[in-house]
């Protein structure tokens, strides 16, 4: 099949701060000057990983663009984390995984993969709005969950 064990694409609202809602989150790990930063290449990161996507729809046999959407998600992934916005650092974990999956060949490139991707990546992209807009960033466990 070609869909993720586990992914689903509903989106969740958002929590009242720009942090986590979940348990694992600490208000002490959310840095408001590192988040601003990490806003901009947060926005490029994500703009580039839809160009990819978009690349790999059209070859889904590209390794190479299953590498290069990989690369972008586990940078994502790292400037989330520093800018303790744990809940788009876990989507991007999630997302990255899900990517190397397709790229190893345990999981097939296709047409759901790629929209449960395209999901995930609007999703980083509400969080990223939402970082910037100083409301709240809460898990996206429904979207894990597929």
């Amino acid at each position: 099949a070609d869909t993720a064990r586990g992914w689903d694409v509903a989106q969740e609202g958002a929590a009242a701060s720009p942090i986590a809602a979940d348990a694992t989150a600490s208000v002490a790990d959310y840095d408001p000057e590192v988040a601003a930063v990490f806003s901009e290449e947060a926005l490029e990161l994500i703009e580039g990983s839809e160009r990819t996507l978009e690349q790999w729809r059209a070859s889904p046999s590209s390794a190479e663009r299953a590498f290069e959407l990989k690369r972008a998600l586990h940078t994502l992934k790292g400037g989330a984390r520093m800018a303790g916005i744990v809940a788009m650092g876990d989507l991007s974990h999630e997302l990255e995984t899900l990517v190397g999956q397709a790229e190893d060949g345990s999981l097939l490139a296709g047409e759901g993969v790629f929209d449960v991707i395209q999901a995930s990546l609007d999703q980083l992209a509400g969080m990223r709005e939402a970082v910037v807009n100083g409301q709240g960033v809460s898990p996206a466990r429904a979207l894990i969950a597929r």
